[in-house]
This record gives C-alpha cells, structure tokens and sequence, in this order.
C-alpha cells in the first residue's frame, strides 16, 4: 500500500482543547517551579482533568504544547493556592505510568500515605480520570517540595521540583 493510499484511509477529527482556567485568581499562588525543597502546602486538592498548554520554551525559545494536568492545594483560610503542573506522555485517560515522573512521584507518594505498596516501577493502563475522581474527593492533603535533577543531552545538569503528597484528612 502506497502512503498516500494509507494516508486517505486514516480516519481524522479535529477535536478543541480549552486551557485550564484559574478558579482562584484573588488568592496568592505558588508555583511548582517556584518553590523549595521542604515548602509544604495544605488544603482542599483539585486535580483537573487533561487539558493542552502551550509555552515558549525558556532553552529553545520554541513554542511547545504539552498534555497537562494540574494539581491544585487550596487553602481558604488563608486564601492561597498551590500550583502544580505535570506533563503527560498523551491525552488519553488510560497512560502508562513511571514512577520517577512527576505524575509518579504524586501517585507512588498517595499510596504510600495510604500504606498500599505499588510493586514495580510502571503503572500500565493507569485511569487518569478515576484517579483524578478520588483526589477530588479528599477534603485535605498536604504535600511536600522534593528537589531532583537530570542531566540533558548538552551535559547540562537540570534541576526541577517534585511535588509529594505527605498526609491525607
């Protein structure tokens, strides 16, 4: 089969994203990529669902759109937030999970507050949205900043937050 022929069988749809909306923009905000190693943040979690975001890259000056979702911690009392954006390998609910993502690090750190053992290190066809339905659930969480780095193809040693989350009420 030609490529053109295979290429006119593949079925196409255009489908919109809309970009996550700020809920709380009276309240003080603090980012992910803002923070420090140890910063702690408890509230009500919002964990949205799959949306696309679209960025200028601050090393390629490129303009990239990624799979995204956002854990929030709110709390009221004293009107901030905390902000949390994890990349995603696709769009789909249904994802394969490490556990040395940004998205693992959050989930091994859930079961472990919950003293359930995740055995290996990759989460197969993991629901993003069930998942998503139980934090929502939970009226209170405090997570913790954790600091890791890697090094780039360049040599380059990059550092970046992970958030975890230590107790659940």
């Amino acid at each position: 089969m030609s490529l053109k022929k295979f290429f006119n069988n593949v079925e196409t749809e255009e489908v919109e994203f809309e970009e996550y909306d700020e809920k709380y923009p009276e309240y003080d905000t603090y980012y992910l990529n803002d923070c420090t190693e140890g910063d702690k943040f408890t509230g009500q979690p919002v964990l949205s669902e799959i949306y696309e975001k679209t960025f200028e890259d601050k090393y390629s000056g490129k303009e990239i759109t990624q799979n995204t979702i956002k854990l929030q911690v709110v709390n009221h009392e004293l009107e901030e937030v905390f902000d949390a954006s994890i990349k995603l390998k696709n769009k789909e609910n249904i994802q394969d999970i490490w556990k040395k993502s940004k998205i693992g690090t959050l989930i091994w750190s859930i079961a472990e507050v919950n003293e359930v053992e995740i055995k290996g290190n990759k989460l197969s066809n993991f629901n993003i949205k069930e998942f998503s339905d139980e934090i929502n659930e939970m009226e209170e969480i405090t997570v913790e900043i954790f600091s890791d780095e890697f090094e780039n193809k360049k040599g380059e040693i990059i550092e970046y937050n992970l958030v975890k989350v230590t107790e659940i009420n």
